[in-house]
């Protein structure tokens, strides 16, 4: 399956600020995806995707996070 993650490239490139990974040792790949700014979540439904992502991210040096803030409740948002 061929991905397009170019859509995806606020995540690492700065034009939408706040996109951190967050360490997940129990998921495949060891991390989400996670905003800061908006404690939102973001879930993809495809493991495959959501690898490649943080890899891009790691690879254009995003922030890393071990734990979520403390900062009220979680949103989550979901991409296919």
């Amino acid at each position: 399956m061929t991905y397009e993650i170019e859509k995806y490239k606020y995540l690492w490139d700065g034009s939408a600020p706040g996109w951190v990974l967050l360490k997940a040792p129990d998921l495949a790949g060891e991390y989400c995806i996670f905003n800061e700014h908006t404690s939102t979540l973001l879930h993809t439904e495809d493991d495959q995707l959501n690898l490649l992502l943080c890899q891009r991210m790691r690879e254009s040096g995003c922030k890393t996070i071990d734990k979520l803030p403390s900062t009220g409740p979680l949103n989550i948002e979901t991409r296919k």
